[in-house]
């Protein structure tokens, strides 16, 4: 029995926000889950119930939905918020927003938030009571992530977690701030940036954790498809992300637009995939333009699956991102799968995966002539350019963001941190 125990594979507890419910980030954490299962004994443990279903997990992972029930529990949101609204970290932390200390939007969300802290504190420090040798890992530093973190100190057990870009970076936080952030984040043995840049954001934040922070690139798999180079004259542009102001596609409609006015020999199309408050303001720059509408199609938001197939399935000559602020986009991991150039601003994780070789990269803020240019220097590359930047892009992702390669790779430390 004793040799049976030794044998058995580690053991890691993967929190994640709503996985293995259908969302915009399942296709990510699936595929880093597949990994994770070949070598690992893994129980996945959602923070919230599925409401439309969920994804298969592979054979031999646990769902464990506890956490997501207390999560949700009327008794303890309650006997949470009040412990919140007496402590007194709860108070140092809305004191730290200075003159908006006393908006009671700010009060309200950091009590929530706190209370969040503590129940997954509570419910973890229980369910880990008796784990055994185990690693608890948050897939997102959140401030339920900061709870779990928290009670596997309490318990012994090491914990570590991703961070991603809207739990890094404050200005994507809706308060300009990240409540908890700091004695939040060392609570973890480990914390992962999913860019360079996150880590050495988070390094000059917080000198004291340095040592603790490091960079665990996602990944995405192979596509279906491989697309190649418009061949009818035609330089087809797509871009994907929500219409939310942090991604600017107002700006790159006007991009676009100058592109068709200072290029006027360029015969271009762009396609975007996505939706949200901004896309009227988008499609009355498109409007504006004579002659542009008709060149422009907004497919709407889609099912990440259906993202996938359609950048892997047509026929894209540069994929653009423009956000104002960034982890690393998995969408140009998935356009550089496909050999898609790559055009993205010089912001948060993009230089890790665009430069010249693959693509081009704009200024933090670019004018939308900043853009018309760069568009303009990919759709009059030479055929022989061309071809090399799409076999560049292509390199970029089976180098740097291949799933399999990156996600065997976290697997193998989450399997020593366990083993330890």
């Amino acid at each position: 029995m004793q040799g049976d125990a030794m044998a058995a594979p580690p053991r890691v507890m993967l929190f994640t926000d709503s996985f293995p419910a259908v969302g915009e980030h399942e296709p990510f954490i699936a595929a880093e889950v597949v990994e994770l299962a070949r070598t690992l004994s893994l129980v996945v443990i959602p923070l919230s119930r599925a409401a439309d279903g969920i994804v298969p997990l592979p054979s031999g992972v646990e769902l464990e939905w506890g956490l997501a029930d207390h999560m949700a529990g009327a008794r303890p949101r309650m006997a949470s918020l009040l412990r919140s609204l007496a402590g007194r970290e709860t108070y140092r932390e809305i004191a730290a927003f200075g003159g908006r200390a006393f908006d009671p939007r700010v009060i309200a969300a950091v009590v929530v938030r706190g209370s969040r802290m503590l129940r997954s504190q509570s419910w973890t420090r229980a369910y880990l009571e008796n784990a055994g040798r185990v690693v608890a890992y948050s897939w997102w530093s959140s401030t339920a992530g900061y709870g779990i973190a928290r009670a596997a100190r309490e318990r012994g057990v090491p914990s570590m977690s991703r961070i991603h870009g809207y739990e890094l970076y404050p200005e994507q936080d809706r308060l300009g701030r990240i409540p908890f952030q700091g004695p939040g984040l060392a609570g973890f043995d480990g914390v992962y940036s999913v860019s360079k840049a996150g880590a050495d954001h988070l390094r000059d934040q917080y000198p004291t954790l340095a040592s603790r922070i490091h960079v665990a690139h996602l990944g995405v798999t192979a596509p279906p498809a491989i697309g190649g180079s418009s061949t009818d004259g035609v330089f087809r542009i797509v871009s994907c992300s929500s219409c939310i102001p942090i991604k600017r596609v107002e700006l790159l409609a006007s991009g676009v637009a100058a592109l068709k006015r200072e290029h006027p020999s360029i015969d271009f199309t762009w396609t975007h995939i996505g939706d949200g408050p901004t896309l009227a303001s988008v499609r009355a720059i498109v409007s504006s333009e004579a002659g542009l509408a008709e060149r422009c199609l907004f497919m709407g938001q889609l099912p990440p699956s259906e993202v996938r197939s359609v950048l892997a399935g047509a026929t894209f000559d540069a994929f653009v991102n423009v956000s104002s602020s960034e982890g690393l986009p998995v969408t140009l991991m998935e356009a550089a799968s496909s050999g898609i150039p790559l055009i993205a601003t010089r912001i948060g994780g993009n230089p890790e995966i665009v430069d010249d070789s693959c693509g081009r990269l704009l200024p933090a803020d670019p004018t939308p002539r900043d853009l018309a240019t760069v568009l303009a220097q990919i759709a009059l590359l030479t055929p022989d350019d061309r071809a090399a930047t799409r076999a560049a892009s292509r390199d970029r992702w089976a180098t740097d963001f291949s799933a399999e390669r990156n996600y065997r790779a976290f697997a193998e430390l989450l399997g020593s941190v366990a083993a330890q």
